[in-house]
């Protein structure tokens, strides 16, 4: 593969065949975008690594995007009309925290605060580490936004074990005076729940439940 250097959004072109798209030096999110591999020669194929610290999303047309975590690699190419994707390595990463805000998105990387970076959701940032790191000895953390409330009217579900440890931290930045106002909060509406299950473990620290009117905590 002929080594390309990316630091922005890229689209791959006809004449790109054989590349190898090494992002590095952005520290940020950025989308490599695959046109219709109807465009494109059989047989075309490039490879993408990931060499930063923050999470590149890779949409192929006629495919669900994902997103490639730092160290990571994917080698894509056009069989016959259909882009194949290889299989992706795990991000060995001890201690990886992710982030989670209730006004976050769950197509976000979830590697850095706020709601343009955070998941929306537990479960969703439960299933990336437990499908994309090798934990490696160390526990991973999902850290909920300080003072942010996460409102939760489904079944939260943290199912099957991680990979390079036996439990998962689900917290949020301590402050004095704990639970106040500068803590995470989640509240249960109607229907909300958190369930444990299938061999999982979590360290639950720092968050306050609460529940709306006479609705039920259920844990």
């Amino acid at each position: 593969y002929l080594l390309t250097v990316l630091t922005t959004n890229h689209t791959v072109q006809t004449t790109e065949s054989g590349s190898w798209f090494y992002y590095t030096g952005g520290s940020a999110v950025y989308t490599v975008s695959v046109p219709s591999a109807s465009g494109f020669t059989n047989k075309f194929s490039f490879k993408i690594t990931n060499g930063d610290n923050r999470g590149k999303t890779v949409a192929i047309t006629g495919r669900s995007a994902f997103t490639l975590y730092p160290t990571q690699s994917v080698t894509v190419t056009n069989n016959s009309g259909t882009w194949l994707v290889s299989a992706i390595e795990r991000w060995i990463s001890p201690g990886v925290t992710f982030y989670v805000n209730q006004s976050g998105s769950d197509s976000n990387d979830g590697l850095a605060t706020g709601a343009s970076n955070a998941f929306a959701t537990i479960d969703h940032a439960w299933n990336i580490i437990k499908a994309n790191i090798d934990c490696a000895g160390e526990a991973p953390i999902i850290m909920i936004d300080s003072g942010s409330t996460l409102t939760v009217d489904y079944e939260v579900i943290l199912s099957g074990q991680m990979v390079g440890f036996h439990f998962c931290i689900l917290t949020a930045t301590a402050s004095a005076g704990f639970p106040n106002s500068t803590n995470a909060r989640v509240t249960f509406n109607s229907g909300g729940s958190l369930l444990v299950t299938d061999y999982a473990t979590v360290i639950i620290q720092n968050i306050e439940f609460a529940s709306n009117a006479n609705d039920q905590i259920m844990l």
